[in-house]
């Protein structure tokens, strides 16, 4: 995506548990950070879970197709599932969910009038609410639900690029009577 967001990245990868619906999303600078993104997502998740990863299903990139992540996938038991060229309806859930992101963050940022450098944020709140609101495939529990057995509540949530307050550390502040938090957004 251009620009680059305000931490750098230039990229979206998601990854959706297949049972529960939760989607794990990760920014990268490059194409080149996929592998160890995957290596974290699949710790993460067989420890969330308790079960291992099994299959995987992605597009035909190259970053997908590499020996290196071919051959780690075979060694770690995961069967991969790769979509033919030019065919994204093959990796038709991840399509749905990639759509959805894009479409709450730019929503998101369009009703805020933010600058575009935010949109990994906006894509990173947009996976947090789709985890958390219920899903008609899984009988209208949510992602999370599903995943840890608990319901959230939405209580804490504000309305994107709205102003907040960070909490300063002792250490960050720099008079005595300094007020311990700054405005943010």
């Amino acid at each position: 995506m251009k620009p680059k967001s305000k931490g750098g990245a230039l990229y979206v990868l998601t990854f959706i548990d297949d049972y529960s619906r939760f989607v794990y999303v990760y920014l990268l600078t490059s194409k080149a950070q996929l592998f160890d993104r995957f290596r974290e997502f699949k710790a993460l998740a067989e420890t969330q879970t308790g079960y291992k990863v099994k299959r995987l299903r992605s597009d035909n990139g190259g970053e997908y197709t590499s020996q290196r992540f071919n051959q780690f996938c075979a060694l770690s038991g995961i069967v991969h599932q790769t979509s033919a060229p030019y065919s994204p309806q093959q990796n038709d859930l991840a399509e749905r969910i990639n759509r959805t992101l894009a479409e709450m963050a730019r929503s998101m940022m369009h009703y805020m009038e933010v600058d575009r450098q935010w949109w990994g944020e906006a894509v990173m709140t947009a996976a947090h609410i789709v985890n958390r609101i219920p899903n008609s495939a899984r009988r209208d529990k949510t992602p999370v639900g599903v995943l840890t057995g608990e319901q959230t509540s939405l209580d804490y949530l504000r309305v994107f690029g709205s102003s907040g307050y960070v909490h300063l550390d002792k250490g960050k502040r720099t008079k005595e009577l300094q007020g311990v938090s700054r405005l943010g957004l």
